[in-house]
């Protein structure tokens, strides 16, 4: 440690959110409301006597320290009469992601000081015990000062370090008056911290500034983040802001997306939009464009149009995902966003075939939604193959639809979570159990909503505890645990999950919209509760951030940062110290549809990580569709991959690294060797069911009757077969017997971890 004072140390500024304790600042600084009859001078023209009201109740100056920084107490420069009780000293935490103090627990309780000498005095306030600060952010709080006592301020008006949108100016010093008005103001109180300053250390995440943003060329202003391997170099490209990004080896190159080839767009996405197998370069609708326009690379590095398809109604998106829409086997791009006057609009461009754009049409239940945009989240795969497709609406309710043959249905539309106090499209995160027993239920998968995360103080006896929803129990339905709290409602906007530091626990970084609303970082731990590691990772100065794309660029198995905010692409490397990650690319199988494969690493050491092939998700966020796991100083054993439909089946491989990168190895052999056909035919009274296995040896089978919303509705046979072939029947009712109601049923035959299903119409 090296023992040091400090004087002011400027950091961000007091946010205008109000919390419990405090009411909303008014749009005045100190220096304009403070009468200027109460301001002393001294004959050191270095100081005055600037906030000498009397009904200031709290005098609070904020600091940013290195975390680690060990601090003993703090020297105040007083002027007034003597007291034996002078005051008190609290220090305060920071609130959330904002810059405010939270009241609820001081870091250190009030310490009652003296004051010995008339007129001008420094004061020495020793605290209990050294505290250290383990966040980057305290709040040192002057408070009850007695008679003509006052904290003096030196006379350097400083300029302020935030702005609000709505142009309130932020400074560090904080003003409670008495009547619960709260002010800020640009001068500063004369207190000096004594602490011990740890070793100087390198944040995990720093800008890299070479990366030329395009700011002030490209015109793009639509806020997204789309990154695959456009060009086939097995580096993953990045599109942004109107600007498209080729990665040479880790070095990110700009090229502009000229209006004058493309037109006006919004987001622009990577996806193989005619079947080809390259990815193609898709420019969605957006100022004033009402069509598809989708573009390929050649192999000279020009881009060429392929195919422009109408886009009907949607004239603006807020949200898109790579997923198979329609269970065909091939993977389309579902779209979220608005018409013209602003109501929903959620439709899909069919995954091409043969070389040909599919078409783009709107799904029949958007109409059903609330007016603003949506965005989406991939929640996983049902046991049939299926997809579970997570929707969240302008008013903050949750809705989910599973893909397939009838996914347009108006029935097929669930909602997950009714209307919310607070809305706003926000994105969401979806967060999977690593329990390997886990495979192919839902009994450990939850959804983290942004505005649903409780903050705590990072230096309070507790870790941030983090509230999510489970969205699905043994019946589907949904499983509210809420913890809300309307100071962090109104700005919260993303959620990016990944495992930045490589220990094998997921990490999420929340990100806020608006100036003065800084992003934060909580990093899992093995107990499954979160802490605080903004400062840690280097970017508890990154504000006004709506999502962010976790992504390696540089093939080292860590994971980077790229963000769009401010008109400006800004992309934050991974620098810092962290254990060794991989990149799992699951093309190398060849599979006709990897998006949504439920994937199982097992690791030398014995864990098992458990991830979800994702392509798409939040507020217009792409990362690209590989799996990354942080393995530390493990190595991987093996990968087992349960792959969707219509490739219902579970294949073991193991992995070679070539390139920077791991590929699945082996024979693809089934975790059961079943091979079977699924038929039925349906008669007024019953279904006729025949299960043809390909040999006559025995085999464990489950067969099942679900709804189009996976719920159970009957089981028909759980056990061994040892026929080639099986016959039964399902007379339309559920586990006790009442007939069903009119609808689509799906029946889902298991046999050995193989999984087939087949569709079944009721009409009563």
């Amino acid at each position: 440690m090296i023992s040091t004072i400090f004087g002011l140390i400027a950091g961000t500024t007091l946010h205008a959110q109000a919390i419990d304790d405090i009411e909303r600042p008014p749009d005045t600084t100190i220096g304009a409301s403070v009468p200027v009859d109460t301001i002393r001078t001294y004959s050191d023209e270095s100081i005055a006597g600037f906030y000498t009201s009397t009904a200031i109740r709290r005098h609070i100056q904020r600091y940013r320290l290195p975390a680690g920084t060990l601090v003993h107490g703090v020297l105040v420069d007083l002027d007034g009469a003597t007291a034996d009780t002078a005051g008190t000293v609290v220090v305060f935490g920071h609130e959330g992601g904002y810059t405010v103090p939270y009241f609820r627990k001081p870091l250190v309780p009030p310490v009652v000081f003296a004051k010995t000498q008339a007129g001008r005095q420094t004061v020495r306030v020793d605290f209990p015990s050294p505290l250290e600060v383990s966040e980057g952010q305290i709040f040192i709080s002057v408070e009850r000062l007695r008679g003509d006592i006052r904290p003096l301020t030196d006379q350097v008006k400083r300029p302020p370090y935030c702005t609000e949108a709505n142009g309130i100016e932020r400074f560090d010093q904080i003003l409670g008056h008495d009547e619960g008005r709260w002010e800020t103001g640009p001068y500063a109180f004369r207190y000096t911290l004594l602490c011990d300053l740890p070793e100087m250390r390198e944040p995990m995440f720093s800008r890299d500034t070479t990366v030329d943003d395009g700011y002030g060329v490209a015109t793009q202003a639509t806020k997204y983040v789309s990154c695959a391997d456009v060009n086939g170099d097995g580096y993953v490209d990045v599109a942004a802001g109107g600007m498209l990004y080729l990665n040479e080896r880790g070095t990110l190159l700009p090229f502009e997306l000229q209006a004058d080839t493309v037109g006006g767009h919004g987001p622009v996405l990577m996806h193989d939009a005619d079947g080809d197998g390259r990815t193609d370069i898709v420019f969605l609708p957006g100022e004033g464009r009402r069509t598809v326009g989708v573009w390929t690379m050649q192999p000279s590095g020009a881009i060429a149009r392929l195919d422009d398809v109408p886009s009907t109604s949607l004239t603006t998106v807020t949200t898109s995902m790579r997923v198979d829409v329609d269970g065909d086997g091939t993977t389309d791009l579902l779209v979220g966003g608005t018409d013209i006057d602003g109501r929903t609009v959620v439709g899909v461009l069919s995954g091409g075939r043969s070389g040909h754009v599919g078409r783009f049409d709107v799904v029949t239940w958007s109409e059903a939604l609330p007016a603003g945009g949506v965005t989406t989240s991939l929640a996983g795969m049902t046991p049939g193959g299926a997809m579970e497709v997570l929707l969240r609406a302008s008013d903050g309710s949750l809705h989910s639809f599973r893909t397939g043959e009838h996914y347009g249905r108006k029935d097929a539309l669930a909602v997950r979570m009714e209307r919310q106090t607070v809305g706003g499209l926000a994105g969401m995160s979806v967060i999977r159990s690593n329990d390997e027993r886990a495979s192919g239920t839902w009994e450990r998968r939850s959804v983290m909503l942004p505005t649903t995360i409780g903050y705590a103080n990072a230096f309070t006896d507790r870790s941030h505890p983090v509230s999510m929803v489970n969205i699905d129990d043994e019946r589907g339905m949904p499983l509210p645990d809420l913890i809300r709290d309307g100071s962090y409602d109104q700005a919260l906007s993303g959620c990016a999950t990944g495992d930045l530091d490589n220990d094998g626990n997921l990490d999420h970084i929340l990100a806020q919209r608006g100036p003065c609303r800084n992003v934060r970082v909580l990093f899992g731990k093995a107990d499954g509760s979160y802490v605080d590691g903004t400062e840690r990772a280097g970017l508890d100065s990154l504000d006004d951030v709506d999502d962010a794309a976790l992504v390696d660029l540089d093939n080292d198995g860590r994971l980077d940062v790229i963000v769009r905010r401010r008109g400006r692409t800004e992309v934050y490397r991974h620098s810092g110290p962290a254990g060794h990650g991989a990149v799992i690319d699951m093309a190398s199988m060849r599979m006709r549809n990897a998006i949504g494969a439920d994937v199982l690493v097992r690791l030398s050491d014995g864990r098992t990580m458990r991830r979800t092939v994702v392509s798409g998700r939040g507020l217009n966020i792409q990362e690209p569709p590989l799996v990354h796991v942080g393995v530390g100083d493990a190595s991987i054993d093996s990968v087992e991959v349960r792959w969707p439909y219509p490739d219902v089946r579970t294949s073991r491989h193991g992995v070679t690294k070539t390139a920077g990168r791991y590929t699945l190895t082996g024979t693809s052999e089934e975790a059961g060797s079943a091979t079977f056909r699924l038929a039925s035919t349906q008669r007024k009274q019953a279904v006729d069911i025949t299960v043809d296995r390909s040999v006559g040896t025995s085999a464990t089978m489950k067969l099942q009757v679900m709804d189009m919303r996976g719920n159970h509705v009957a089981t028909i046979h759980d056990g061994v077969v040892t026929d080639g072939e099986y016959r039964t029947q399902w007379p339309y009712t559920d586990g006790n017997g009442m007939a069903v109601t009119s609808g689509t049923y799906m029946l889902l035959c298991t046999i050995d971890g193989v999984a087939r299903t087949a569709a079944i119409t009721v009409v009563r």
